[in-house]
């Protein structure tokens, strides 16, 4: 199904007479006169059965405009002629086209936008010889064509009353520059603390000092408990009890100053492992 003008076509279009649509069954010649038409009002717009597929159409919607951005550059599909036309067939459909579209003929600024990127070029990349050999080379008449890429941010870098430029060059530091040297500093902390095995240095120190090929069976264990690991074992709610009776039975041999018991008791339960025998 598509649409078809239901009255003769006039030397001027104005894009108020194109509300007398109506829908019909098109075929043969109609349906390609159907496919030729690219207007761009809302009350113009033309639903295409046989397009050919590079020259596709992607529509965007505005609250007052419909305008198709072709994705793809084919002055054939843009000037409605099949590849490979005569010159004077592309001269026949440029005038035709020229006649809807000529801001002296139609007076609507984005039909106007149109024929001036579209159509012109489009005639342009099948008539002048510099056109056609850039649309050969480049896929345009204008030679070489640029493209900008983006970075998504969130809404709220952009819309904060100006600002939004100086929270970015935060998170460009934050990210880029803080983040990788609090990386580095974690890192460098635990190398110089840790071995490869995750050993203390400071735990080998202490056994290739203590560690002797005659060091007695009763003083393995001894040497063991100087593993400065311990050093970091949180004190557990449920080591308060057993802690307590070892303080109770050591403490007598720890010279403590009975006037400050708690303060003392409190030393005791922080003090390395090896220190208590």
């Amino acid at each position: 199904m598509s649409l078809e003008r239901n009255h003769e076509d006039s030397s001027e279009v104005s894009f108020s007479d194109w509300n007398n649509f109506q829908p019909v069954a098109v075929s043969g010649s109609s349906l390609r006169h159907c496919e030729q038409l690219k207007m761009f009002c809302a009350y113009n717009l033309v639903y295409q059965l046989k397009m050919p597929e590079n020259s596709r159409c992607q529509t965007h919607r505005t609250p007052n405009v419909e305008v198709k951005e072709i994705q793809v550059f084919d002055p054939y599909a843009i000037l409605g002629l099949e590849p490979g036309a005569l010159d004077s067939e592309i001269k026949k459909n440029y005038r035709r086209l020229s006649i809807q579209y000529h801001p002296d003929k139609n007076p609507d600024p984005e039909a106007n936008k149109y024929f001036v990127e579209f159509i012109t070029k489009a005639y342009q990349a099948l008539t002048d010889p510099i056109s056609r050999e850039n649309y050969e080379k480049y896929g345009h008449p204008d030679g070489r064509q640029g493209f900008q890429m983006g970075i998504a941010l969130p809404q709220f870098l952009l819309d904060i009353d100006g600002a939004s430029g100086g929270i970015l060059l935060l998170w460009i530091v934050g990210i880029c520059i803080l983040l990788p040297l609090v990386i580095a500093v974690i890192y460098l902390s635990r190398s110089a603390k840790y071995t490869g095995n995750y050993v203390m240095h400071q735990t080998l120190s202490a056994y290739y000092y203590f560690m002797k090929p005659s060091l007695a069976p009763s003083k393995v264990m001894e040497v063991f408990i100087k593993a400065a690991e311990y050093m970091e074992s949180p004190v557990r709610r449920t080591d308060d009890e057993p802690l307590h009776k070892l303080f109770m039975s050591v403490r007598s041999e720890l010279n403590l100053d009975l006037k400050n018991i708690k303060q003392e008791q409190a030393k005791f339960w922080k003090q390395h492992p090896a220190l208590v025998k």
